[in-house]
């Protein structure tokens, strides 16, 4: 049975609000630009929405909450109404990580001049993971602010990078559709319940979380870095 100390139960209250908003607005970036491209799948099954009812999977939100790395209900889309159906795959799969991306950037702008007013110097990655891998030392509504703005950047880069592996059913296979032979990406679709399950061990045993953690702390950071750079605002 799971023992949770107060501080970690409000770490993951600070959570769940930034998991839905990213998982959201994951895939409404999807069935967005897939309706823009012209599938209306997304629109006529009721996807097209902001709504996170719509969107969330049960177990890939609690992956979130807990682990980092997750994923909702993958918007329907019809490649066949794309002129270029492989592009237009492509194209619509990597909306979703770009709006996370997005995301994780508004949030650092506002992440940082907050950190600055509150601790009274710059932030780095080091400290972003600090804040957020533990709970608050008070309920003060600026440091509780700070560590879900925080979070919600932190979920964005990892969400995006992990929707860019390129296995199935992760957005990153339909990216690679435009680079590999037809034969080999149809191999991955048909194999897809078996490749998924080996990405949980990987990701359960740290062989794939480890590098997976690197890689957002590098971009991460480098983009705090960068927004640091800007006037007024580091």
């Amino acid at each position: 049975m799971f023992n949770f100390s107060t501080e970690q139960l409000i770490s993951v209250l600070f959570t769940i609000p930034c998991v839905l908003i990213s998982l959201t607005f994951h895939e409404f970036a999807h069935g967005w630009v897939a309706y823009k491209l012209g599938d209306p799948t997304a629109r006529n099954m009721g996807r097209l929405t902001l709504n996170p009812l719509k969107h969330i999977d049960p177990i890939g939100a609690l992956c979130m909450v807990f682990f980092r790395f997750g994923w909702a209900k993958p918007v329907p889309i019809n490649m066949r109404h794309f002129k270029n159906p492989r592009v237009g795959m492509a194209v619509s799969a990597a909306a979703g990580p770009i709006a996370n991306l997005i995301l994780a950037l508004v949030s650092a702008l506002i992440y940082i001049p907050l950190h600055v007013h509150l601790v009274g110097q710059t932030t780095d990655v080091v400290y972003l993971y600090g804040m957020i891998q533990g709970a608050p030392t008070s309920l003060n509504l600026k440091i509780a602010l700070l560590t879900i703005v925080g979070t919600l950047h932190i979920l964005n880069v990892s969400l995006a990078l992990f929707n860019l592996i390129p296995i199935n059913p992760l957005d990153g296979s339909r990216i690679a559709h435009i680079f590999l032979p037809p034969k080999a990406y149809f191999w991955l679709i048909n194999n897809e319940r078996y490749i998924m399950i080996g990405l949980f061990v990987l990701l359960w045993t740290g062989i794939l979380s480890t590098p997976l953690s690197f890689a957002v702390d590098f971009v991460s950071g480098g983009m705090l870095k960068l927004i640091n750079l800007i006037p007024f605002i580091g």
